[in-house]
């Protein structure tokens, strides 16, 4: 599998989460959360390797990146979407990355107040997105460390939220009731997908023009497809 058809997959997940999520949002359409559970890890080990193979101009990445947040946020904002969008999470990514590539030690130490940042503004995933660009990006080459590590991100990320809680004995002698709180475990299941990708059968397209709009089409379809689906869901 090359990285168009593993994008294509994380595209399609997202779109079926994003319906479930805002749009058909009944018991009977629950099971589009847990497909969308996939598309998260895709994209991150996705941002992350092309990160890794293409290291160059990211202050220009990152400028594009805030620019596409912020009128992304502007347009989640107009909709009522209830969130920070991700692209501020790629962004603050990004600048990870280039701090971890000029001096390592400095750089885990910046992945952690990214981290803090993420999670104190509640930019969506949190410090587990962070997490999960600065694995994939530190072990990129080493698929079973990348992937060992991010299912025990993922696992202390889901049921984190368990310790300390009041709750907590009754929400597990419940769980056949309250493991729809917790359905961001299956996200690990992406692995197996991710585990059939082969760089080696990556090509670049040759038309400059289909080129330029496959490298931003993400950015330009992850805004667009949020506000049409919170118009119709009446959000």
């Amino acid at each position: 599998m090359n990285r168009n058809a593993l994008k294509l997959i994380a595209v399609i997940t997202m779109t079926i989460d994003h319906i479930g999520a805002f749009w058909l949002t009944g018991d009977e359409f629950f099971w589009m959360r847990i497909v969308g559970r996939l598309a998260f890890p895709i994209f991150m080990f996705l941002f992350a390797e092309g990160a890794r193979r293409s290291p160059h101009n990211r202050t220009r990445k990152v400028v594009v990146l805030f620019g596409f947040a912020v009128v992304t946020q502007l347009l989640f904002d107009w909709v009522g979407a209830g969130f920070i969008n991700i692209l501020f999470l790629l962004t603050m990514g990004m600048i990870g990355f280039e701090i971890y590539d000029h001096q390592k030690g400095f750089g885990i130490l910046a992945f952690i107040l990214l981290a803090w940042v993420a999670s104190f503004y509640k930019v969506d995933y949190m410090w587990f997105g962070i997490a999960t660009l600065a694995l994939f990006y530190i072990f990129d080459g080493h698929r079973k460390i990348q992937f060992l590590s991010f299912a025990l991100v993922t696992v202390i990320f889901t049921f984190l939220p368990l310790i300390g809680h009041p709750q907590a004995l009754w929400i597990l002698q419940n769980f056949n009731v309250t493991w729809r709180y917790f359905i961001e475990v299956f996200a690990i299941l992406a692995l197996g997908l991710i585990a059939l990708y082969d760089p080696a059968k990556n090509r670049r397209i040759a038309d400059p023009r289909l080129y330029f709009v496959s490298k931003y089409f993400f950015y330009v379809y992850y805004p667009l497809h949020v506000v049409i689906l919170n118009l119709l869901g009446g959000k």
